[in-house]
């Protein structure tokens, strides 16, 4: 099994570094030298409680029995290096040696002959030296950064002492600058884990340090050789079944959202990190080991087997809610708009099952109004509901909440609101009637016409020009209703190449006109919005209602998920009047809206069990 560890600076000095034949040359830049100089010294001069440390990348290593393989890390210890021997042999003279009884640690190329002088910096003011090498270019431009970084600072003796006792400060001893320290075993494949973490530039992550740090021998000190395999194999066991779980999307997305505040900056391709950072409730802003080091601390106090445990309760707690179908949905609602799931963990963890269930009903009542003390009159807010208009931020809200309550309230279709098809399909707000001020053109307006003319004839129409054979081809499936004057001036713009807006522009009024178009009063309200994945509204949203219904329709057959209330919409289901079924009228959005609200009357005011 792999060790790790954090190790400070101080504890590397005097030991040897194997840099081998298969590492890239050194190639850190100006920038990369300045900005780690920076670190340290700013790490140096703040206000820091006892625990703090500064933390470098990890390193990889793998002990030879004639010093360290370095497999990963040689830029930063390079360059570590660098700033050492500098400040000891510029300024200080044998410091590092007087001062804290060591020598600075040391790096063996072994391809590089004559490396060492290059690295203390002999020659790097000969640019022929430099020229033979672009490793000797490297190392020599980051010498002078250095060199300079520190002389443009006016550093004097005491700055010097100051940032050296920061980089070279001891375990336990004021604040250390220290480094993740992964030992893989002796007999590992040092050249497949070195182009693991460096081909398409593959960091470790704090899922991978923690899983090392639970499988350390050292955390079983009091079991024998057979117990701790024993114990490891289950630890690594339940640790696969976990992201085995976690990988699944319909459990993944109901949990996670990227867009959400707490971890939108983050990518969890080992997903069992994100159950981490959860627990541990790491900042948006952390720096990328924020997780790990606190793992790294709790075993310094804890047993690895009760704190596993943990582990293993929180996630438990996830895999159950989502197995529970209403926990699924309502918590599913709030992690989709923007609720931390960590404080719906936190109130988990301290109500009974019917006050956790009052909690998330007043929670999902703030994502549509917002409120300071409890509910306020439930028939003012589905008031407030009936006046919502396209473009306000809480009209997505109510119709997500519309269409996750039809699904909770149909207690025998076991049919789940899909949470990650809504947050990988980027769902859009659609509306039902939209004929009024069209402004498309070129091929815009083309895909417009050409919609129409497939819903008056029931052909595809794949060409981009019609000719004549398909046109009498298409005219001899037109429908009845539409007249054949109509389809010839609609064929007419759909050939045209250029100004086609204007030739619309005198079509148009005969169009509605033959759709039956009702003008809704106010078609930016509410009563007039569905939700709708973004493939489908934008390629349909400037279609007459018929149209819309059909493309829905054909997309239902074909097993693709349209949101049951957008269904519901487009099939009249709300509707209380069958006479005019292709058209959408005032009186169908009124019933719509009749029916949103009376969702939500009945979800706010119904009583939980408490009993539980």
């Amino acid at each position: 099994m792999c060790k790790i560890e954090l190790r400070t600076v101080y504890e590397i000095l005097g030991e040897k570094f194997i840099i081998p034949y298969y590492q890239r040359g050194y190639r850190w830049t100006k920038e990369q030298v300045e900005q780690l100089l920076e670190d340290i010294w700013e790490f140096s001069e703040k206000n820091k409680n006892e625990e703090e440390f500064y933390c470098l990348q990890p390193i990889v290593v793998k002990n030879t029995g004639d010093g360290w393989e370095l497999i990963d890390g040689q830029q930063r210890l390079t360059t570590i290096y660098i700033i050492l021997k500098i400040i000891e042999d510029i300024h200080l003279k044998r410091a590092i040696l007087e001062a804290y009884n060591k020598e600075v640690f040391y790096l063996d190329y072994q391809v590089r002959e004559n490396f060492d002088k290059i690295l203390n910096g002999e020659s790097c003011d000969d640019d022929s030296i430099k020229e033979k090498n672009i490793d000797f270019y490297y190392i020599c431009e980051s010498y002078n950064t250095v060199k300079n970084w520190f002389q443009s600072n006016q550093f004097n003796f005491n700055k010097y002492n100051k940032f050296l006792s920061t980089l070279l400060a001891e375990e336990d001893k004021d604040n250390p600058v220290k480094i993740i320290w992964y030992e893989v075993e002796k007999d590992a494949d040092a050249v497949e884990i070195f182009t693991r973490l460096n081909i398409g530039k593959i960091p470790l992550t704090s899922a991978e340090l923690i899983r090392a740090l639970f499988l350390n021998s050292s955390n079983f000190a009091n079991s024998n050789q057979e117990q701790i395999r024993l114990k490891q194999l289950q630890i690594a066991t339940e640790w696969d079944e976990i992201e085995y779980t976690l990988q699944k999307k319909e459990f993944w997305y109901f949990i996670f959202d990227k867009n959400n505040k707490t971890f939108s900056d983050r990518n969890y391709d080992t997903r069992i990190e994100y159950t981490f950072d959860l627990m541990k409730k790491r900042p948006k802003d952390a720096e990328n080991y924020f997780t790990f080091y606190k793992f790294y601390e709790d075993l310094k106090s804890k047993d690895i087997e009760s704190l596993w445990k943990k582990i293993k309760r929180f996630f438990y707690t996830l895999r159950e809610w989502y197995e529970d179908n209403e926990f699924y949905h309502l918590i599913g609602y709030l992690i989709a708009t923007g609720k931390d799931i960590t404080s719906i963990k936190d109130e988990y963890d301290k109500k009974t099952k019917s006050e956790f269930r009052k909690y998330l009903k007043e929670e999902i009542y703030k994502t549509i109004f917002p409120i300071d003390n409890g509910y306020t009159d439930i028939n003012k807010a589905l008031e407030r509901i009936k006046g919502l208009e396209y473009g306000d931020d809480k009209v997505k809200n109510v119709l997500l909440l519309f269409n996750i309550l039809i699904l909770l309230n149909n207690k025998g279709a076991n049919i789940r609101f899909p949470f990650d098809r809504y947050k990988k399909e980027k769902w859009d707000i659609e509306h039902v009637f939209s004929q009024t001020d069209i402004d498309l053109r070129g091929n815009a307006l083309k895909e417009y016409v050409r919609l129409i003319l497939e819903f008056w004839t029931g052909e595809e129409i794949e060409t981009e020009q019609l000719d004549e054979e398909r046109i009498n081809e298409l005219e001899e499936r037109l429908d009845e209703s539409v007249s054949k004057e109509l389809f010839g001036k609609l064929v007419e713009v759909y050939n045209k190449d250029k100004n086609t807006r204007e030739l619309f522009d005198k079509v148009n009024k005969e169009l509605i006109e033959a759709f039956h178009e009702e003008k809704i009063e106010n078609r930016d309200n509410i009563s007039n919005l569905v939700l709708l994945d973004a493939g489908t509204n934008r390629a349909y949203k400037n279609a007459f209602f018929p149209i819309k219904r059909s493309i829905i329709l054909e997309k239902i057959k074909s097993g693709s998920f349209v949101p049951i209330g957008t269904q519901n919409v487009f099939l009249k289901a709300y509707s209380k009047r069958f006479d005019k079924i292709m058209f959408w009228t005032e009186g169908d959005a009124k019933d719509y809206l009749d029916a949103i609200t009376e969702t939500f009357n009945a979800f706010f005011n119904q009583r939980g069990d408490e009993n539980e």
